[in-house]
């Protein structure tokens, strides 16, 4: 330091001072530097360069000194303090692992409920397709079965005496089947296969209404134009569906 301080005088011009009194050194004056001696020996320089080497070694050994002691002071006076902090850090150890153990148990339970609850959500989903499967099930089911119900009704509304009600009942009731049929077709699919009951039947019997009823109204067109049937509101009806046919 004391070469580093030569230098930095010898290269520095000097500076005229009016009172060049020596300044003494105290604690606060190091509290900014970190191991930086360039910094040092300027400040030395700057603020101390009036106070002989002799001196401002003596007052550096002291300032050192007082450090020590007032370091040696501080821990004697919370030296009951510093016992307490070894022991508690003795003990941190033990603490640490037991904390680091429960803390592997919960992650355990946590991927083991993780897995519970995937199982139970693959479940649910299963379920739900299962139960959407029955539904539409049963939707076919009740479809059938509405729909031999009106094949039953179109035969026993064929035999009876023709008049406008009757013919109105048998138009609707053919509609009926027609849309019926159109919806068990659009539900059924690859997953939803037809029954034996529509295979065997109910197919056979909707394409007999369709020709049935065709044939039913020809027959109805040709006995107005041969002047058999006469009734206007009756007439006009049997033309009505011929031309929405």
């Amino acid at each position: 330091m004391s070469q580093s301080l030569g230098t930095s005088i010898i290269d520095k011009p000097s500076e005229e001072e009016d009172f060049p009194f020596p300044v003494s050194i105290v604690t606060t004056d190091f509290k900014n530097f970190k191991n930086d001696s360039q910094s040092i020996d300027q400040f030395l320089y700057k603020n101390h360069r009036f106070t002989s080497l002799d001196v401002l070694i003596k007052e550096l050994r002291q300032l050192s000194s007082s450090l020590n002691q007032s370091l040696l002071d501080i821990v004697n006076h919370d030296y009951t303090d510093f016992i307490e902090l070894g022991k508690s850090i003795n003990g941190g150890d033990e603490l640490i692992n037991s904390i680091s153990e429960d803390l592997k148990q919960f992650k355990i339970q946590l991927h083991q409920y993780d897995d519970k609850f995937n199982q139970m959500d693959t479940e649910l989903a299963t379920t739900l397709s299962i139960r959407q499967h029955l539904i539409e099930l049963k939707s076919i089911a009740k479809l059938q079965l509405l729909l031999h119900d009106q094949i039953e009704m179109f035969d026993r509304l064929t035999k009876e005496e023709l008049n406008l009600a009757s013919l109105q009942k048998i138009t609707a009731t053919y509609l009926s089947i027609i849309s019926v049929d159109k919806h068990l077709q659009n539900l059924i699919d690859d997953e939803l296969p037809q029954s034996k009951l529509q295979q065997q039947y109910l197919n056979g019997k909707v394409t007999s209404v369709i020709m049935e009823f065709k044939g039913y109204m020809r027959s109805l067109l040709g006995d107005v134009k041969s002047k058999r049937i006469t009734e206007p509101n009756l007439v006009t009806q049997i033309l009505n569906i011929q031309n929405m046919l």
